[in-house]
This record gives C-alpha cells, structure tokens and sequence, in this order.
C-alpha cells in the first residue's frame, strides 16, 4: 500500500567490477591504511565515499577527567616535547592556562602521572633504540601481478621499531607485520630481519619470518579481494576472535555471542555498527560467518607465530 516503505537492500548487491591495473601498484602506506579499514578504505577509494565520521566534539564544559582520546593526545605532546629536549614538567602551566586539564588537584595529580608514565614509555623506546639515529629505505617489491612501493621507516642496528603512547592496537599490529614484512623481503642492507613494536602497555618483538613473500602476496590477494567487496575483516572484532579460539582454546560458538555484541554496540560501548562506513556496508547483514572467522586466522596466525616474546 502507499507509504509503506520497503527495507532497502544490502549497499553491496553483488561485487564492483575489477579495480584498474593501476591498483596493483599499492604504497606501503595504502596497504597499512587498508588493513587497518577495510570497509573506509573500499568506500573512500573506489566510490570516493568520505562519511561524515562522529568527531569527539570539543567539550565546551570544563573537562573533569581526561577520555583515552585526550590523554592519548596529551602523552603524545608530552613525549615529543621531551624529544626535542625539553622537559615535559614544564607544559604544565601551558596545558592548564589552555584549560586541557581538571581544575585543582585533580588536574596536577592528572599531569604528574601521565608526565610519569610519558618518561617511564619514552625510557623503553629509548633503551630499544640504544641512542642510533633512524635511518629509512626506500621499498620496490614486486610480489605476483603486485609491486608495494614506499619507504620504511624508524631502522636501527637492531632491526625496525615502531612506537605509539597507547595501548596496543589491531592496527598497530598489523602496521607492523606488514612493515616487518617487507623489511625482510628487502633485506639488502645490514637491517636485521627484527622489528619491535612499543605500546603503553607491552612490548613485542617479531622475529625473522620464512619467505616473507609469500605473506604479502596473500596480503595482497585479501585486498585485492577488499577492493571488489566489503571484506569480513575487522580488526579489534577479528584480533578478539583469534586471540580467544587460537590462544586461549575456546570453541568458536562460545566466543560469537560476545562478538556480537561487540559487533552491534549497546548502551555503555560503541560498537562496529556505529562506524558509518561499516554501517553502509554491513546494515542489515551478518558478516561475523565463517568468512569472518576464516579471515582472522589467516591474517593473525602467521603475525603471532612470528613475536618472540609472545606468553
């Protein structure tokens, strides 16, 4: 009848045709970008989609503790402040006269600790770099039909590291694998085939892996893949499943309610769902299948067989 309106169908009805050959030329960077975001990178890069994604909007009220975000930004400041050889105790007053920070001691007791845990993680990325100086490599690898160009960069005489003031991220870690990757494939100079990753709460160490090719062209086939069709690959979402099925033995059926409800997000946490570009491309459907969980093992197992240091 009138006014009735049908459900409208899944954004994706069947996949999008072949990408250019152009595309098979991928930087380092396009390739992090991608596993970080399969679904963004899809929509920004074949249909030049930009959604309109929640910003934490600036509080206009006076902030009476710092979110992750915040503190997150405020670490990150700190840290390059004392690596350009200042001290971080003297932004203080800076970051309270900005009105960054709760008012009285609530604020400075904020401060201490975050200026303690910023010297405390800049301690361990200092003691991994042992005071050398970064040097870079300009990447070429051609792997199949593909070629990844770019530049890697932060290598040390004791391999490559990687740093971020936060906690360690599905992101993060697949930056790294994937830098780490190509670190051995193109293995010419005295760099040895080791990377260390650095987050606020762990640190990680990526041993030499056999033939590193071989992972980036199966890398390269899954985007392949993710730039004809939204990819059942979400990082947090799929990090979570392999770490609870492959390290802590779970049966995969005990372990997807919990998923899920990750996947669609309730009244105290955001969920995948909530991501707009998700959202368009995933509304309605279920994509925690055995795609899913098919695309988490085969993109995280060979990550973990690879940390040295992994319990």
């Amino acid at each position: 009848g009138r006014g009735r309106r049908l459900a409208p169908g899944p954004f994706f009805s069947s996949p999008l045709e072949e990408p250019p050959p152009e595309s098979r030329l991928v930087t380092l960077e396009q390739l992090c970008r991608f596993f970080q975001h399969p679904s963004r990178y899809l929509l920004q890069q074949r249909l030049s989609m930009r959604l309109e994604e929640p910003s934490a909007g600036k509080q206009d009220h006076e902030p009476f503790r710092l979110d992750g975000l915040e503190r997150y930004k405020m670490g990150q400041m700190l840290l390059a402040y004392r690596e350009s050889g200042f001290d971080p105790a003297d932004q203080y007053d800076v970051l309270k006269a900005a009105g960054n920070l709760p008012l009285g001691t609530v604020g400075e007791t904020t401060f201490q600790v975050l200026r303690m845990e910023v010297e405390n993680f800049a301690d361990r990325v200092e003691s991994e770099m042992q005071a050398h100086r970064p040097r870079h490599r300009r990447v070429d690898l051609p792997i199949a039909d593909f070629t990844i160009d770019g530049n890697l960069t932060e290598l040390y005489p004791r391999g490559r590291i990687q740093f971020r003031f936060a906690p360690m991220k599905a992101g993060d870690i697949l930056s790294a694998w994937i830098r780490h990757l190509c670190l051995g494939h193109s293995a010419e100079d005295r760099t040895p085939f080791h990377s260390t990753l650095v987050s606020r709460d762990v640190t990680w160490y990526m041993g030499p892996v056999e033939q590193p090719e071989t992972h980036l062209d199966d890398l390269l086939k899954i985007y392949w893949q993710g730039l004809r069709a939204p990819l059942h690959f979400f990082p947090a979402l799929s990090l979570d499943y392999f770490r609870q099925v492959f390290e802590k033995r779970r049966e995969p059926a005990d372990v997807m309610p919990a998923l899920r409800k990750k996947w669609t997000g309730d009244d105290f946490a955001k969920g995948e769902l909530d991501d707009p570009y998700v959202r368009l491309c995933f509304e309605g459907l279920d994509p925690l299948d055995d795609t899913f969980r098919q695309l988490a093992e085969r993109i995280f197992r060979p990550v973990f067989a690879a940390l040295e240091n992994y319990p």
